[in-house]
């Protein structure tokens, strides 16, 4: 059973990841030029796999490399048994294979898949990991990653 608390907190979350998934896919997409995003030695490019940048922020949030954060509109706060991230990356990578990283990536720090879907150019990704959830969203060279805590509740004796 969801409790009042829980139930705000998810819909505060899933709002959150619709408005931002709203703004993303109204993006304009631009032409990538990274020979990279390319056939190499003709294997589909959504076929190479991306390496992960070996220093990071957070460190259980795996960042493909050649991706920079946009410090402009990204900010997270850790304290008090809570933490909550909202970070932006840019670069010139495959969609496809922003995708792949983040399904191969994640389980190795411990997230586990929630959902998976792709509409109208952008992938949501939804991963879990004890309290936390977090939301990666990939657009055509940007990707959004948000982690919220859910508050879990001790459930109370109905009197």
């Amino acid at each position: 059973m969801i409790t009042s608390g829980k139930a705000s907190n998810i819909l505060i979350f899933s709002s959150t990841v619709i408005l931002l998934t709203s703004f993303f896919v109204g993006c304009a997409p631009t032409v990538s030029t990274d020979p990279l995003d390319k056939q190499v030695a003709g294997t589909p490019s959504d076929q190479v796999p991306l390496i992960p940048e070996k220093i990071t922020i957070v460190s259980d949030l795996p960042v493909p490399a050649r991706m920079k954060i946009k410090k402009s509109v990204s900010h997270s706060y850790e304290g008090s048994g809570t933490r909550t991230v909202n970070y932006t990356y840019e670069g010139w990578v495959d969609i496809r294979r922003v995708h792949r990283f983040y399904l191969d990536q994640m389980p190795l720090s411990n997230w586990q898949l929630l959902s998976n879907n792709y509409d109208r150019g952008v992938y949501t990704l939804t991963f879990q990991k004890g309290t936390e959830i977090c939301a990666v969203i990939i657009r055509k060279n940007i990707i959004f990653m948000t982690v919220a805590r859910l508050l879990i509740e001790t459930p109370q004796t109905i009197r």
